[in-house]
């Protein structure tokens, strides 16, 4: 569940594309920061590995990408579910909710967007489980141009 979480900026980038709104296919950058942890009964040092641990991901939004609405993308983890999604008037907000083994993730973002760049905040919320915890974070994402090959 920790890595649908992390790959969630990636999924709205994409997911932006099939918004009324397009943002533009290509190759996007997107660069997310860890703004704070907080995790009742984990060791500190966890925690504080963790905060402000900055990623950097690239990838390509395809044309086919771009007309896939967001539950479209998220139905790939049956155990992920698009509470709400919005894009409109440059204003972004969503929500997705994952359940696996007896825990629940819960994500949810706030943000600006443009055809070529975007910002959000974003706090992730696990319940049950064996773990407790709350994770904000900060995304950016930029269209570089068009998309590569690797």
């Amino acid at each position: 569940m920790r890595y649908r979480a992390l790959l969630f900026p990636v999924m709205i980038t994409a997911a932006a594309a099939g918004s009324a709104q397009q943002i533009q296919p290509g190759q996007w950058e997107t660069v997310s920061t860890v703004k704070s942890v907080d995790m009742p009964g984990a060791p500190p040092q966890i925690a504080k590995m963790m905060n402000g641990r900055t990623t950097r991901i690239t990838h390509c939004v395809t044309a086919e990408d771009a007309a896939k609405r967001p539950e479209q993308l998220v139905k790939q983890d049956a155990s992920c579910k698009m509470v709400n999604f919005s894009m409109r008037g440059g204003t972004l907000v969503s929500e997705m909710r994952c359940t696996r083994q007896g825990q629940t993730m819960t994500v949810q973002t706030t943000g600006r967007f443009t055809p070529t760049a975007y910002t959000a905040t974003s706090s992730a919320v696990a319940s049950g489980g064996r773990m407790n915890m709350r994770i904000e974070s900060s995304v950016a994402g930029r269209r570089t141009g068009p998309c590569t090959k690797k």
